[in-house]
């Protein structure tokens, strides 16, 4: 079995397989004064002009949604931050998708990955490699 863990303030997520591996994040929904410098810096330029073409009511949640979904990804690969941000792409609106892999968009297609929202101002995603046969989700007090 496969597992992996994510938390943020108060919330943590859990997500395991039995499958390959599996990556999770999650992320409270905050402020984000600098999140165009962090855009312009570790996502895509792909990703930089979804971003921009959100209308600005939804752009702090497109940012968070992106994240989740990139973090996702490096955990279900294993490389860590050692695989630069920029160089993969993910939708950052629904449905979440892995678009490109260093520019490879047919690796990106053998990736799995979804999005949710387990609470309130709370936005997490899940990464595997293949696709998921059957998805549950459980929610603890």
């Amino acid at each position: 079995m496969k597992f992996n863990l994510s938390h943020s303030h108060e919330l943590a997520v859990y997500a395991c397989t039995r499958g390959s591996e599996i990556g999770v994040d999650v992320e409270c929904i905050r402020p984000m004064p600098n999140a165009a410098a962090l855009m312009e810096r570790f996502f895509s330029p792909e990703e930089v002009q979804q971003w921009r073409q959100a209308p600005t009511e939804r752009q702090l949640q497109a940012f968070f949604q992106g994240w989740t979904r990139k973090e996702a990804w490096l955990k279900a690969v294993g490389s860590g931050l050692s695989f630069p941000l920029n160089q993969f792409c993910v939708t950052l609106d629904d449905p979440a998708r892995v678009l490109s892999i260093r520019g490879d968009r047919d690796e990106a297609a053998h990736w799995w990955l979804e999005s949710c929202e387990p609470c309130k101002d709370y936005v997490a995603a899940v990464a595997m490699r293949e696709n998921a046969v059957v998805v549950r989700k459980w929610q603890f007090g």
